[in-house]
């Protein structure tokens, strides 16, 4: 009788921790509804952007291309699959952190023959097999799960930075486009006047008709330029549009302005945080990490585990108790191989670490390059801006005079909107190249509202890491 005490007593301990599957249907609509209903206009992202600094009245009457970089962030479904993955992660590293489960077992079993005291054939009984391993292994596979927890974190940070630079670039592009396409049509009238003049000399007998048939030509090929420039804004507002999750329609009527370079930059700060807090890095050395630990597993794996298996048995009115117990150790020295694959692995490791950050400090170099070289055009831009204006200037005087004929001034009119394209076409190079800086370096030069995200992401994360199972 006890025995079948001790049975119905693991039967309803089991059952106490049996848990009840529960499937969950996806909803394949979500995505595309949710998508639909979403505008630059919504009330929920003007609470996020406001409350992280980023718009002081919603909805702001014009965007900057930080702003709708991010809104590309705060929208970014890649940036929540990863925050989902960092939670499984951490379930993982839940379920490295616990004891090895016993296993239990209830032993039937009949005998062929019977003795004079027995009541029957049968005996019945259960047993319990578990393990005893070094403590050091557990240690050892919680901070292997826990490299996994730090990897999920940095891919988050590392998506952010995606979504936004997405958000970011094509905003920079609409915005240049848009620039481009305004003074093209003032470049394009300019035009029109100087084709106007040299028609009315040709007709007044004081040029060749060479000449204008020349203007002719070159105005027909600036309005198919103006063509191209429309493919291209087209181009740009539908990658902006994507980065947003939104659809082109919601960009109608959209207002673009570009905010001035904050002040100047340090190389030395920018490398020292892209060679320790890009998450390209981090990354690599969460890697190395996992490698060291690897390791010392293999090396705590060659030393022995204790199995203890108590069992007890009803034998016909007998209670019979038994353990069954040993040391379990490797018959051979097989862990060597696994000890020096684990080693080599390691040096690989080190070795991946060292190339990322080459390859990260080789890519700063090329983009600060670039920065200071579109400095360096758009100062001499500049200079030839002053240069071109001054000209044109004295031409206008000697016009007053009577000494220089309309179809000369129409063509400085016309240099002066041709200026006017490669001045903006300076100004969005130089902002494009410091946006390529600070993506590159991954560190949010002159956005503090994104800056503030990516703290706010690292400190729940924090958080959860302090409450964690």
């Amino acid at each position: 009788m006890p025995a079948w005490g001790l049975l119905a007593g693991m039967v309803l301990s089991a059952g106490c921790a049996w848990q009840r599957y529960e499937p969950a249907a996806l909803d394949r609509e979500h995505v595309a509804q949710t998508s639909a209903r979403q505008g630059l206009a919504d009330a929920d992202l003007g609470a996020r952007m406001t409350q992280l600094g980023a718009v002081s009245a919603w909805p702001p009457a014009a965007w900057t291309p930080m702003q709708l970089g991010l809104v590309a962030a705060l929208r970014s479904p890649a940036v929540r699959d990863a925050r989902a993955l960092v939670g499984s992660a951490r379930a993982g590293r839940a379920v490295a952190a616990r004891r090895a489960n016993p296993n239990v077992a209830l032993a039937l079993e009949h005998h062929g023959d019977k003795d004079g005291d027995q009541a029957g054939h049968w005996s019945v009984g259960p047993s319990i097999e578990f393990s005893l391993s070094p403590q050091s292994r557990r240690r050892i596979a919680v901070a292997l799960a826990g490299v996994a927890v730090v990897a999920a974190r940095v891919e988050v940070l590392e998506r952010a930075w995606q979504a936004r630079d997405a958000g970011l670039v094509a905003a920079l592009d609409v915005l240049e486009q848009r620039n481009l396409a305004s003074l093209a049509a003032g470049e394009e009238a300019a035009r029109a006047a100087v084709v106007a003049s040299a028609r009315a000399e040709v007709a007044a007998g004081v040029d060749y008709a060479f000449e204008w048939q020349t203007l002719e030509l070159e105005a027909n090929d600036a309005r198919l330029a103006r063509l191209d420039l429309r493919r291209a804004q087209s181009r740009a507002e539908a990658a902006l549009a994507q980065s947003l999750m939104v659809t082109t329609d919601a960009l109608d009527g959209l207002t673009l302005s570009a905010t001035p370079a904050a002040g100047s930059l340090d190389y030395a700060a920018l490398q020292a945080h892209a060679l320790n807090e890009h998450p390209r890095v981090l990354r690599a050395l969460a890697d190395y990490d996992q490698a060291e630990h690897a390791l010392a597993m293999a090396v705590a794996e060659q030393y022995p585990e204790l199995r203890l298996s108590p069992g007890y048995f009803f034998d016909q009115g007998d209670n019979v108790w038994s353990l069954v117990g040993g040391v379990v150790v490797p018959l051979f020295a097989s862990h060597d191989a696994t000890i020096r694959q684990a080693s080599v692995a390691r040096d690989a490791a080190r070795e991946y670490f060292h190339a990322v950050q080459a390859t990260t400090l080789a890519e700063l170099r090329a983009a600060w390059a670039e920065w200071q070289a579109a400095l360096a055009n758009d100062e001499a831009t500049h200079a030839v801006a002053r240069d071109i204006e001054a000209s044109v200037a004295a031409l206008h005087a000697r016009e007053r005079d009577g000494l220089v004929d309309k179809l000369v001034v129409a063509r400085a009119r016309l240099q002066q909107a041709q200026l006017a394209s490669h001045l903006a076409a300076s100004a969005a190079s130089t902002r494009r190249a410091r946006a390529a800086l600070e993506m590159t370096a991954r560190a949010p030069l002159d956005d503090a509202p994104f800056a503030r995200y990516l703290n706010e992401l690292h400190a729940e994360d924090e958080r959860l890491e302090q409450t964690r199972p």
